[in-house]
């Protein structure tokens, strides 16, 4: 996900055309402590932080309808979605819309940064979401030490990425690979992987032999290639190669066998 650099003001203006935005569609906005809480909007409850890039997210999630082609083509292949794992939930706003479009799936929500997986646990609290695991790690290549920065893109909650540092003292967060995850959750097979992982997704392909365990149980994708490190023809070869069949979707690429 991508906004130029704004800074605080803009998001604030934001916010506002938000909420305008959100009161022209009839819909119901209360304010709340830090923020704003958009109540049952399409059967789904958000809380959205004031002076944050949330309201950005929101908009891609909720008005944009970013992730309505993945659903529709999950329906359309007939795939039964029985679990999901959103890597780099930020908020939790892609949890909580898969869920509502597959209430009976198992969710596990991965996010590196403290702050947004409070607030994720909010909107899934607000709308009583059950089977979904709120993990507090970093996905990567391999297990490692990570340090969150906010050098990449904005700097903002919705664009923040990781470095692996060498020692603990110096970590901000544990990362775990995809195969790790796995084990530690006992998840046998993965109906939909959501990978938003602000650059860190070249990690997840560059070892093939890690690459071919998660892509072998995975039956569909939806990944953002962040093109500032070159890795979108490695990503594209590695899911063709794996029986994958792509297509393209606003910054998404959507991968199903």
């Amino acid at each position: 996900m991508y906004v130029h650099p704004t800074g605080k003001i803009n998001n604030l203006i934001h916010s506002r055309f938000l909420v305008e935005k959100l009161y022209g569609l009839k819909a119901k906005v209360k304010k709340a402590p830090n923020g704003f809480i958009v109540e049952d909007f399409e059967g789904i409850s958000s809380f959205i932080r004031k002076n944050s890039s949330d309201g950005y997210v929101f908009k891609q999630i909720f008005l944009d309808q970013e992730y309505a082609p993945l659903v529709k083509l999950l329906k359309k292949n007939n795939i039964k979605v029985n679990t999901i794992i959103d890597c780099g939930a930020n908020v939790g706003y892609t949890t909580t819309y898969l869920k509502n479009a597959f209430p009976a799936a198992k969710i596990y929500c991965v996010e590196p940064d403290v702050e947004n997986l409070a607030c994720a646990a909010k909107n899934t609290e607000l709308n009583a979401l059950h089977a979904t695991t709120l993990i507090n790690k970093g996905i990567w290549g391999k297990n490692a030490f990570l340090k969150i920065t906010k050098d990449f893109r904005d700097g903002e909650s919705w664009s923040l990425a990781l470095v692996e540092v060498a020692l603990e003292k110096d970590a901000d967060v544990y990362a775990i690979t995809i195969a790790q995850l796995m084990k530690e959750y006992q998840i046998t097979e993965i109906d939909v992987l959501k990978i938003d992982i602000e650059g860190a997704e070249r990690y997840l392909f560059e070892d093939e032999a890690d690459a071919s365990f998660f892509l072998s149980k995975t039956k569909c994708i939806a990944i953002e290639i962040h093109d500032e490190f070159n890795s979108r023809e490695m990503i594209m070869i590695t899911l063709v190669k794996h029986g994958f069949t792509l297509q393209q979707s606003g910054e998404l690429i959507l991968a199903c066998k």
